[in-house]
């Protein structure tokens, strides 16, 4: 079980993403924004992100900057439906993040993409990228 965030100005995808991970035992926590995100982050001691990009007030790029300058080895998904998201992605690795997934995403790879971060993390692991 972990303590998963999940940041993204779609409420249904964030009820979506939620839904799958809690069904797996996992303890999720919701954002609409990057800065309510960051709070989150910041106060519960998360051990996975998954956030979008294109969002209103903190987009998922500044997030991922904020939250790898604190922990760098922070696992962070980022995850966007639309094209100008999708050029952000080769953006996104550059500063760390783990995995980009294309919006729909599907329960079998949101939980295939968990599997593999956390045991990375555990095993001390986690160069790699997705």
């Amino acid at each position: 079980m972990a303590k998963i965030l999940v940041v993204d100005d779609d409420k249904m995808q964030c009820t979506l993403v939620k839904r799958i991970l809690q069904q797996e035992g996992h303890i999720v926590y919701t954002a609409t924004c990057g800065n309510e995100g960051f709070q989150i982050a910041d106060s519960k001691k998360i051990d996975l992100v998954f956030t979008d990009i294109v969002m209103p007030e903190m987009d998922g790029i500044e997030l991922v900057r904020k939250l790898l300058s604190t922990n760098k080895d922070l696992p962070v998904v980022v995850i966007s439906g639309d094209d100008l998201g999708k050029t952000y992605f080769t953006n996104a690795y550059e500063l760390g993040v783990k995995a980009c997934l294309e919006k729909p995403v599907s329960k079998r790879d949101i939980l295939e993409l968990v599997e593999q971060l956390l045991f990375a993390v555990k095993r001390k692991t986690l160069k790699f990228r997705i």
